[in-house]
């Protein structure tokens, strides 16, 4: 791949940190490095929990209480090596909301270059019940102000 070719992934993820409303960053620690010598791909996995974690968080901070949804689905592209040591950023958008679910995308980036997107469909959930449940009009609204920026 050359500079004048842009990435795509299977899914359409964008892979430019400009369409992600909300970002956070990481750092690469040795214990992410695999015999090749590179990050292992599993730590590309911890890098999106950090970035959704840190996601919840905030949507937690500004709705007032706890946003309940738990994971249902996880899809990783790798698209590029990283290597230690390095500091990851971790762009997070929604990018689609249904009636109980909604779909998380991201973006991982080092030194500027995109070098993973996943996406990640989870489910509003109720503790007490063990159930799901419809995203709330209140949460759903929270929601859409973090889709693409296009």
């Amino acid at each position: 791949m050359n500079d004048t070719t842009e990435k795509t992934t299977a899914t359409a993820i964008p892979t430019n940190i400009e369409a992600y409303p909300y970002r956070t960053n990481d750092t690469i620690r040795f214990q992410d490095i695999d015999r090749n010598n590179h990050v292992n791909n599993i730590a590309f996995a911890v890098y999106g929990e950090t970035g959704r974690t840190n996601f919840v968080d905030h949507l937690t901070e500004e709705y007032g209480e706890t946003i309940r949804f738990i994971a249902a689905r996880f899809t990783i592209d790798y698209l590029a090596q990283a290597f230690f040591p390095g500091t990851i950023e971790i762009g997070t958008a929604v990018s689609k909301i249904g009636n109980k679910s909604s779909t998380l995308a991201q973006a991982i980036f080092c030194k500027g270059e995109c070098i993973a997107t996943n996406e990640m469909t989870w489910v509003y959930f109720n503790p007490t019940e063990n159930r799901s449940e419809t995203i709330p009009d209140d949460v759903r609204s929270l929601l859409q102000k973090y889709q693409f920026i296009q």
